[in-house]
């Protein structure tokens, strides 16, 4: 278990941060990184690959320039990746919000990656109401700018 601090505004806190295992079985093929366009425009993707699973985090931006973030669910395959993503919505998420935690989630459509060489993302996401827009991808290229990690098992 470890702790996050953080300040946002005015508001500040702790969470309690634990890591999430998904697989026990070690990585054959570990995509574990985050991933991005190589001249880095401030969006791009986290994979995080344990056994045979690999999950998708994706931030990018509505229509509005606003930023998205759009999760997956473990995936059983090789590269490339198609992952059929999700976004959450909840009133109680939030650093400064009491009560019991709930959110929904929504289907907002599919990504594929291809990793690790000549890495490319292609997206097909349309943003459930009130969100604007989409974010359409077609076989953008795609570099591993993290280094791949070591953790003990």
């Amino acid at each position: 278990i470890a702790e996050m601090s953080f300040t946002i505004g005015n508001d500040s806190g702790n969470e309690s941060l634990q890591w999430l295992e998904f697989s026990s079985d070690p990585a054959m093929a570990d995509h574990t990184g985050l991933w991005g366009r190589p001249d880095g425009p401030g969006w791009g993707i986290t994979l995080a690959t344990q056994g045979q699973s690999t999950v998708a985090l994706a931030f990018i931006y509505d229509d509005n320039g606003d930023p998205r973030w759009a999760i997956s669910d473990p995936l059983d395959s090789e590269s490339p990746l198609d992952f059929e993503m999700f976004t959450l919505f909840s009133d109680t998420l939030c650093p400064q919000c009491s009560g019991q935690s709930t959110f929904s989630r929504s289907s907002v459509g599919r990504m594929q990656i291809e990793v690790p060489d000549n890495g490319r993302w292609s997206s097909q996401v349309d943003w459930p109401a009130p969100l604007p827009g989409g974010w359409q991808l077609d076989q953008t290229e795609l570099i591993r700018f993290s280094e791949l990690p070591e953790r003990p098992r």
